[in-house]
């Protein structure tokens, strides 16, 4: 008998003890389905930010991922961060690559592995995660972004915080970067640090970019941005693909002390 198949007939018998449903679909039996966990695989892509920040996103926010990220964030599902962690990893390592294009940058995400020249003898990329509002942290007990970064193998770096709050959703794309900038600063100095600001969710950037300001004003430098997923909205942002009219989670501080998602 394989491990896949030991794995399988274990969570067979944990479900007959504690019933659980996929995060994705509310099929019985698994936290997440073989056929959810196919919709989580990673389909990098890599856009700019406003500010000329690169930024890569792991998958659309959307369906499947939409339903997993809510449940994951605001349910306590973190059975779902396997799949997820396997996302954002892949959106972390895309953005490094496509920062690393000049050997300065070539180096790694402090605790990740990426395709990089992994020879450079520079220090690790630092993974900043866009920090909770507190009021989310007491109600979670974990930040989404921190959590997944360790279930990716990472050391995130705990060193932006929260200084105010401020409604983001129905706000315009200019409303938006107004009511972020100095939403948040550095309990740290960053000085002569390269970091990689992660978000889970992006829309406007705006979160992302106040977080780089932050950094920025820390002393050090945001080679990127990674986020798990992109609205397919993404207001301000170059875009394509058709918009969806269902991208905005009901959850209970959505567009508040944090923003709408970045």
């Amino acid at each position: 008998m394989t491990i896949a198949s030991l794995r399988e007939t274990a969570l067979d018998v944990l479900h007959i003890v504690a019933p659980v449903e996929c995060v994705g679909c509310r099929r019985p039996g698994r936290g997440v389905c073989a056929e959810c966990r196919a919709a989580l695989v990673p389909r990098p892509v890599v856009r700019s930010l406003a500010d000329g920040t690169p930024v890569a996103a792991a998958l659309r926010y959307e369906g499947v991922v939409r339903r997993a990220l809510l449940a994951f964030k605001e349910q306590g599902r973190t059975d779902a961060a396997g799949p997820l962690a396997l996302a954002l990893h892949a959106a972390v390592t895309t953005v490094v690559c496509t920062a690393a294009a000049d050997a300065a940058h070539a180096s790694l995400v402090d605790g990740l592995s990426t395709d990089t020249r992994a020879a450079s003898a520079t220090p690790p990329l630092a993974a900043v995660p866009v920090p909770s509002s507190r009021a989310a942290w007491r109600r979670r007990g974990y930040e989404p972004a921190a959590l997944l970064l360790r279930r990716a193998g990472a050391r995130p770096l705990r060193a932006l915080v929260s200084t105010r709050g401020g409604v983001q959703k129905g706000l315009s794309l200019d409303e938006r970067a107004l009511n972020r900038t100095g939403s948040m600063r550095s309990i740290r100095s960053l000085a002569e640090r390269r970091v990689v600001v992660v978000d889970d969710v992006l829309t406007t950037g705006a979160t992302l970019m106040d977080a780089c300001r932050a950094v920025r004003e820390a002393g050090g430098e945001p080679i990127a941005a990674a986020v798990l997923a992109w609205t397919p909205r993404r207001i301000g942002l170059p875009a394509a693909e058709t918009p969806s009219a269902d991208d905005n989670p009901p959850a209970p501080d959505y567009g508040g002390v944090k923003g709408a998602r970045t």
